[in-house]
């Protein structure tokens, strides 16, 4: 059975509102097989969601893989889909990114490999609808991205060695679609002014490895606002963050987890203990702020991925 192995992803970075993403080394795999039955759909979910996740045609990772069977003509004879989750559903991680990303691979391998990438983002794009987490799950690293009259165009970008991600995640749901709708439907001038400038400040800052301006231009007015109301302790843990010696911080995705940045500013041979007890210091003031707000939360200390979505074989 052949495996594919999905990064999770951040979306927006603060300012980067449905254009920038980046992935994260936090892992979903899909496993799909042909079973030779005519008809025949069996999945079934490990992990993460696994008391959620549909196990019909309503399945993310099915429909991914269906897409890729019409779009080329090719159809197996029956299909076995395994999900082995580590990426919590619905907080903000790309945990239906990755579903469609492994969905959309797997399906392409098992019929001959006839879409390139950049058919394969095309199709991811379209099913999540945006391209903040469909890009940095396929192809890896800090990912900006925008729809044109031409279409998709993006660029990808390495992420500076040292980074690290600390997530705090709300042991709560929050669906995309819900903050959607928390979202005005227009916002003041200056405000996306604000924005914009942020955001290329943001790359400017990883193109430079300048550390006080990612942190500095990791504000937004666009989105978290609005969002703030559904995610309880949000603004405390943000602050906390940054109390706590973190670059910056911000929502990530559609939230409900924070997502904090540190660098390692020592050699790997120097201080790794230090650094790692910061890290902890950082994350262990996001998990108070929000159980002061009376929600519960995980820490997870992660770094930047720069291998996107990969094929690999499966026992």
């Amino acid at each position: 059975m052949l495996r594919v192995k999905v990064p999770a992803s951040t979306a927006n970075l603060g300012p980067g509102f449905d254009t920038l993403g980046m992935a994260l080394s936090l892992y979903n795999y899909v496993e799909m097989e042909e079973t030779g039955t005519q008809g025949e759909l069996i999945i079934e979910v490990q992990g993460e969601g696994a008391a959620s996740i549909a196990v019909d045609e309503k399945n993310v990772t099915w429909q991914a893989a269906q897409a890729v069977f019409q779009v080329t003509g090719c159809y197996p004879t029956g299909l076995h889909i395994r999900l082995h989750n580590e990426i919590p559903a619905a907080r903000g991680l790309g945990s239906s990114a990755a579903a469609r990303v492994g969905g959309l691979i797997a399906a392409n391998y098992l019929v001959g490999e006839p879409l390139v990438r950049e058919q394969l983002l095309a199709l991811a794009v379209g099913l999540e609808g945006h391209p903040d987490n469909a890009a940095p799950a396929l192809m890896g690293g800090l990912v900006a991205a925008s729809f044109t009259e031409r279409g998709l165009l993006y660029r990808r970008l390495e992420v500076p060695a040292g980074l690290q991600v600390i997530v705090a995640i709300p042991s709560y749901e929050l669906s995309t679609q819900e903050a959607v709708r928390a979202l005005p439907a227009m916002i003041p001038l200056r405000d996306a002014v604000f924005n914009l400038g942020q955001a290329c400040l943001l790359i400017t800052g990883f193109l430079t490895q300048d550390w006080p301006l990612i942190g500095q231009a990791m504000e937004d007015r666009i989105h978290q606002p609005y969002r703030a109301p559904l995610i309880p302790g949000l603004e405390e843990a943000l602050k906390a963050a940054r109390a706590a010696g973190a670059l910056g911080a911000a929502l990530s995705g559609a939230g409900p987890t924070v997502l904090a940045l540190a660098i390692e500013e020592e050699g790997p041979d120097q201080g790794n203990f230090k650094h790692q007890a910061q890290l902890k210091k950082i994350g262990e003031a996001m998990r108070e702020a929000f159980y002061r707000s009376g929600v519960a939360s995980t820490v997870r200390i992660l770094s930047p991925c720069a291998e996107g979505a990969k094929l690999e074989l499966s026992s």
